[in-house]
């Protein structure tokens, strides 16, 4: 079902789902009144734009952790055939974005998977925010894929399902594939759990994604495991 307007999909979602609505079901708006993005940000919402959020009920054999994983893939892939020529990268967990020469990343897009536990059983709202015709103004680069948001909206659906059907192994696979990192990069992130602003980034070795979604790097002779609720990863700023 499309709207005109809400406050927020992810919250109408939640409300299907602890009303019963079965995997797969799902709501969008033209445009969003109170969007939100990942850590609380704001998500600027222009129409023209895709809002769309999902009720998924995952199958046992996808950890939990990877579904937001899975839903940055589904919408990689469809952005990809959408529009072929572009240099499109997953920024984990789950932006969507442009490689991009000067800055590094663009992003297109974000997905805000939020898990609810009811009396209708546990799900997941996978909120999808995809810059179609508009790149809104934000705290970082961003661009826009210059299709038509009723055009592209059942491909989204389409593989959202299809990649959340696949074995764990092809989806880590090709969310290798499509990732912005590969192994023996130098990456820098900053821990959430510091309340310090003026704290320098943390830095390590990317060597992988775990058996959970996270990342596995490595620094001072050691091995880690960086979980997406307790690190943002900071892109080095080109010269």
């Amino acid at each position: 079902m499309v709207l005109e307007e809400l406050n927020s999909t992810n919250d109408y979602a939640r409300k299907m789902g602890d009303a019963g609505a079965p995997h797969g079901s799902w709501i969008s708006a033209r445009t969003q009144t109170a969007g939100r993005g990942r850590l609380g940000r704001e998500w600027k919402s222009a129409s023209g734009n895709l809002f769309l959020s999902v009720v998924i009920r995952p199958e046992k054999s996808i950890p939990l952790n990877w579904v937001p994983l899975a839903a940055a893939l589904a919408v990689f892939r469809t952005a990809q055939a959408a529009q072929p020529g572009l240099d499109l990268v997953v920024k984990w967990p789950n932006d969507l974005g442009v490689r991009d020469r000067k800055v590094g990343f663009r992003k297109v897009g974000g997905i805000l998977c939020e898990g609810v536990g009811s009396s209708a059983g546990t799900f997941i709202v996978a909120g999808i925010g995809l810059n179609c015709a508009i790149a809104p103004d934000a705290d970082q680069p961003t661009s826009a894929l210059g299709v038509s948001v009723d055009a592209i909206r059942p491909r989204v659906l389409e593989n959202l399902l299809q990649v959340l059907s696949l074995p764990l192994s092809a989806i880590r696979s090709a969310y290798e594939s499509a990732s912005l990192l590969s192994k023996g990069d130098a990456i820098e992130w900053r821990d959430l759990r510091n309340p310090d602003p003026s704290a320098l980034p943390q830095t390590g070795v990317f060597s992988g994604y775990g058996e959970n979604g996270e990342l596995l790097v490595s620094r001072d002779g050691r091995s880690e495991r960086l979980y997406s609720e307790e690190i943002k990863l900071v892109l080095p700023k080109k010269a």
